[in-house]
């Protein structure tokens, strides 16, 4: 690697850390809580990482039951506690390395596939899906980047015929299982990459079976700890619960269109770049598909939803989803048309890479979200890329030109948005913390003669912030709410029905969001961490704030019969009830 390559990929890992700064004060969010108690859980028993007890769906349940992700990030997380303790600031800035390390991955994967190496990290930095979660303390940045450093050293090991970098690459797309279980895709894409590069099976491919020997012994030792193997457990969950398992065939179609909008939308860069990487015969097409979308979603409507609820701002987003699919449509088509004028197996590599990753999303994974589409986006990037530089014209000499500063546009176009939803992402975050903080204040004020105990619905950071001020989740097989208790429920979060007959609205409050874009509001059909809320990743349009509902039980409420959690106790920091 070159004194140029070196600066460069230190430019553009700089670039994404100054980027990445001004969100480093983001509260818990989303999926975080669960990685972060198990972490906490590890520095106690490190060998037991999920044995104890979470309320996250509405009642106690051991970890191990709700937790479908390996253990890799949690004891990352758990390393990060024991050097600089619980502030979220430390741990973000920690969790910038894994980003960090993608980035790097990235542009030395992509230095070896195509000539401008550089636009294509840039495409996967400003990715929506990549740069929110390099934000959060969830698996994706530590798999994604030990995904490209797998497919790096597996394709360095395979070009240079170098046993000890495909031994590498082995080792680390088994830690990559051991960060998320769809990394075990991994084993058969870069098996197919070394028989049509090698055109012959060679005993140096047996350096897979270290991946799935790491696999097997996770699951055997899980299984030996709680009963069963998580492994199995996790993918026997996505067989049950995956957009078409529960739905059925007929899902399919719906299915496949919200996840074209997920990719279009998550890849906004490549999907803008994409019609110069067809060509000029293609872009009529294209933009001939998202006309023919766009008139059939605002007049016969998207994915049974029901546009009563959108009013006047109907073909408004009937564009957006248009255009969001058409872009989708145009990435997944690139290996295919890839594919016919190039048959090597880089090509072959990157589009079952893409088409994997995308089944996966669209029709495995129990909900289609943008993390789950996180680990193509390197792949997408490089064949748009490799196609943009095939199209370049040449000059009187005959040279191709390397680049052309057009192609810097859809960067920024791109960039600008992801930034947006990043703040977007953190008001939403920040306002759950702030409220469970201000809710003391609250009380005092509104009700000083107040004595009895906070309950609260609803999970994901928001939960993390109302237990780590000691307030209580509410348990729908073990809590009474007596007269005169509160219950908390914020607006815009999954969770059980409450029979709310028995409360009386005492209040609500109200911290100001993102006025004019919708990262997940079901309103506005967004929904960037699950597809439940929204067909569409993200939504320009007028949105109201984030809304806390207070309510006071006016009789008591005793739910269904107790029936402990037998894995352990509850992490000591969320033992104590708040009165």
């Amino acid at each position: 690697m070159n004194i140029s390559r070196i600066r460069t990929s230190l430019l553009l890992c700089a670039a994404f850390i100054v980027c990445m700064a001004p969100f480093l004060g983001k509260a818990a969010h989303i999926d975080d809580p669960l990685f972060l108690w198990s972490a906490e859980h590890i520095l106690q028993n490190p060998l037991d990482f999920y044995g104890f007890c979470v309320n996250w769906y509405g009642w106690d349940m051991p970890m191990w039951e709700v937790m479908k992700n390996p253990p890799l990030t949690s004891y990352y997380l758990a390393a990060l506690f024991a050097l600089g303790g619980r502030s979220l600031l430390w741990l973000h800035a920690g969790m910038l390395l894994p980003s960090a390390l993608a980035v790097l991955g990235t542009y030395r994967l992509a230095g070896r596939l195509c000539c401008n190496a550089w636009l294509a990290t840039l495409l996967t930095i400003f990715s929506a899906p990549f740069f929110l979660a390099s934000g959060s303390f969830m698996a994706e940045p530590l798999l994604m980047a030990l995904w490209v450093w797998a497919v790096y050293l597996w394709v360095r090991g395979e070009q240079e015929d170098h046993a000890i970098l495909l031994a590498l690459g082995a080792v680390i797309a088994g830690l990559a299982i051991l960060a998320k279980y769809n990394a075990l895709a991994l084993l058969p894409l870069l098996l197919a990459f070394s028989l049509v590069h090698s055109r012959r099976v060679r005993m140096r491919t047996c350096w897979l079976l270290v991946p799935v020997l790491m696999a097997l012994l996770y699951e055997w030792s899980t299984a030996a700890i709680y009963g069963h193997g998580l492994l199995s457990s996790a993918m026997g969950y996505s067989l049950l619960h995956g957009s078409m398992a529960s739905r059925g065939i007929a899902s399919l179609p719906r299915s496949i269109l919200t996840g074209l909008a997920f990719l279009g939308g998550g890849l906004l860069g490549c999907s803008l770049l994409a019609p110069a990487a067809w060509g000029r015969r293609w872009i009529w097409l294209i933009l001939l598909a998202a006309s023919v979308l766009l008139v059939s979603i605002a007049v016969g409507g998207y994915c049974g939803v029901d546009y009563a609820t959108i009013g006047n701002l109907r073909w408004f987003i009937a564009i957006q989803a248009g255009i969001l699919i058409a872009g989708g449509v145009s990435l997944l088509g690139a290996p295919l048309y890839e594919s016919i004028r190039t048959p090597d197996a880089e090509t072959l590599l990157l589009s079952l890479w893409i088409w994997g990753q995308f089944i996966f999303a669209a029709c495995i994974n129990w909900t289609i979200n943008s993390r789950s589409i996180l680990p193509l986006i390197p792949a997408a990037a490089i064949l748009v890329v490799r196609m943009l530089e095939r199209r370049m014209p040449t000059d009187g000499r005959g040279v191709t030109r390397q680049w052309s500063p057009a192609w810097i546009i859809p960067v920024l176009v791109a960039g600008g948005l992801t930034i947006a939803l990043a703040w977007c992402d953190m008001r939403w975050a920040n306002a759950g913390r702030d409220f469970a903080e201000n809710l003391d204040q609250y009380l005092e004020t509104k009700a000083p003669d107040f004595s009895g105990s906070v309950f609260f619905a609803g999970h994901w950071g928001f939960q993390y912030a109302m237990q780590d001020q000691g307030f209580k989740p509410l348990d729908h097989h073990c809590s009474t709410v007596r007269q005169g208790d509160i219950l908390i429920l914020p607006l815009g979060m999954l969770q059980k029905p409450i029979p709310l007959q028995y409360f009386g609205k005492k209040g609500v409050i109200d911290y100001p969001g993102c006025s004019w874009l919708a990262l997940q509001h079901t309103d506005r059909l967004s929904g960037f961490y699950s597809s439940v809320f929204g067909p569409l990743p993200f939504v320009l349009a007028p949105t109201g704030p984030h809304r806390f509902r207070i309510y006071q039980a006016r009789n008591t409420l005793n739910f269904s019969p107790c029936t402990p959690c037998e894995a352990g106790p509850i992490h000591p920091h969320r033992e104590s009830p708040r009165q």
